[in-house]
């Protein structure tokens, strides 16, 4: 099922922007949005290569989802806004959305939630129960929605971190 917004243009200063499915031929311009994404959490070494977004995007087995956010410029069309999320399940399925990130000069213009609305009409076509949403804990933006629009508490669920190190050490035996 498309997003309401999956097609249609918004204005900002006489541009166009448009939300939709990204494609195979998106690769280099998504690789320099998620570069982005690094660079603002610290973490730049982290971003996958081409190929293994490429594998992990279009494969055989496909663990990642999205849209883009263009807008056309001048007849051409730049990406301003990247939302990536993969299919995990408790007890039912579940839409993660691990990254919504706009360029800065587009932000407060709508296109985050074109983004989130194309995510939610995904997952509803995928007969999801829920959308789980991380970010950091910096990211103040987020923060301010979640408190205004969901029920980020969730007192009965812990998300743990590990990165290779720490699942090494909870795997070494006692």
């Amino acid at each position: 099922m498309a997003s309401a917004l999956e097609g249609q243009y918004l204005k900002k200063d006489n541009s166009n922007i448009v939300i939709r499915k990204w494609e195979e031929s998106d690769l280099e311009n998504m690789s320099k949005l998620l570069r982005k994404v690094t660079e603002t959490q610290d973490y730049p070494e982290q971003c996958l290569d081409i190929e293994s977004l490429r594998k992990d995007m279009f494969g055989t087995q496909v663990w990642l989802y999205g849209y883009l956010a263009e807008v056309v410029i001048q007849g051409e069309a730049v990406s301003i806004g990247i939302a990536v999320a993969n299919l995990s399940y408790n007890l039912s399925r579940v839409l993660s959305i691990t990254i919504l990130y706009i360029l800065p000069d587009w932000r407060n213009k709508g296109v985050g939630r074109g983004l989130l609305d194309a995510m939610k009409q995904f997952a509803i076509s995928l007969k999801c129960k829920f959308i789980h949403w991380t970010d950091e804990y910096k990211n103040t933006i987020v923060t301010n929605i979640s408190k205004k629009k969901a029920d980020y508490t969730q007192p009965h669920w812990i998300m743990y971190t590990m990165n290779e190190a720490d699942m090494e050490k909870l795997l070494k035996p006692s």
